[in-house]
């Protein structure tokens, strides 16, 4: 048994055992419950038990931020995109946050440096991460999809996640915003979510989220409208 972030107790060899279940769900369903596989260290192969190759496995959520190297298969994490893109060409989407900000509407790619005030967004993301780090947020691994780079470290990448570009961009702009709104074409990751609770709370600022998927709205509170069943 394991505890998932919404707090509910979990069988996962329970529920992979239903096979005819697991495989007939909604995609939402397979992105929300494998969103958290990094808390089950048996996941990778009870999803060999089944023969679920795992082509077809990440062909479920390509798009989102499901992680190979929490699961120990970091050999994996560049193979299978570069071959889905090679393979579905101008069809993969990337990652876009956009935001709109005194009537200007802005959108940024993850690491994104084109933006003509990106030192200034990039130092809003430095004391950001500092604030969070203040008040106990950790960066985990688990959330990065692939091998770092030499000049890479776990904080540097998850922060260059576009979601916080946005939400940097929104600070640079309007130092004390009581609202934010930034809208994603993928599904937001988990490690963007537990810091959007935060940051709203810090910085005394409802934030609202639009994915793929849902709408969230961040609480001054540090609390999220889905109630963390994410």
């Amino acid at each position: 048994m394991r505890t998932g972030e919404n707090g509910f107790r979990k069988d996962e060899k329970l529920f992979l055992g239903k096979r005819k279940f697991f495989l007939k769900v909604e995609r939402v369903l397979h992105h929300s419950f494998l969103e958290w596989f990094p808390l089950f260290e048996k996941t990778f192969f009870f999803l060999k038990k089944f023969s679920l190759e795992l082509e077809r496995v990440l062909h479920l959520f390509f798009y989102d931020y499901f992680s190979l190297g929490s699961l120990g298969h970091d050999e994996h994490v560049e193979v299978i995109p570069a071959n889905r893109i090679k393979r579905f060409g101008n069809n993969v989407k990337f990652g876009i946050t956009c935001t709109e900000v005194n009537g200007q509407l802005v959108c940024f790619k993850a690491h994104d440096r084109s933006h003509p005030k990106s030192a200034e967004i990039y130092a809003e993301l430095d004391r950001l991460s500092n604030e969070l780090k203040e008040y106990g947020h950790e960066y985990e691994s688990s959330w990065i999809t692939r091998p770092l780079k030499y000049d890479e470290t776990i904080e540097s990448v998850l922060c260059g996640h576009s979601e916080k570009l946005a939400i940097a961009f929104n600070f640079i702009q309007n130092p004390r915003p009581t609202f934010i709104q930034i809208t994603k074409n993928l599904r937001v990751c988990g490690e963007c979510h537990r810091a959007t609770k935060l940051i709203a709370k810090i910085r005394q600022c409802e934030i609202i989220v639009r994915d793929a998927n849902r709408i969230q709205h961040f609480y001054k509170n540090g609390l999220c409208s889905c109630q963390d069943h994410f």
